[in-house]
């Protein structure tokens, strides 16, 4: 298994856990942050766009499904966690392109 997905399985599984268990991870806003701007670093050239567009997707969409009882809440702390994650993502792809373009 490459470090890709070992991060991105772990940035999925706190996104989770942080998500139906509030507060069982410490410092657990850090550890998205980090996971992120990681999984980031691996996202290809060709992929960046959809990329992009997905995360801003998530995070227009993160609170929508909060309104289902029971669930509703779990699941939009969830795609909030995941929308932390994919956001922390996109800024460390804006870096790199911008690295990219500067550097030629």
């Amino acid at each position: 298994m490459s470090i890709e997905k070992i991060i991105n399985l772990l940035g999925l599984a706190v996104v989770v856990i942080g998500g139906v268990a509030s507060g069982v991870i410490p410092q657990e806003g850090l550890i998205i942050t980090i996971l992120g701007a990681a999984g980031g670093y691996y996202v290809g050239a060709g992929d960046r766009l959809s990329f992009l567009v997905t995360t801003v997707a998530v995070v227009a969409v993160s609170s929508a499904l909060g309104s289902i009882p029971a669930v509703g809440g779990h699941i939009s702390a969830i795609l909030g966690n995941l929308a932390a994650l994919y956001s922390a993502s996109a800024a460390a792809i804006i870096i790199i392109a911008a690295y990219e373009k500067a550097t030629g």
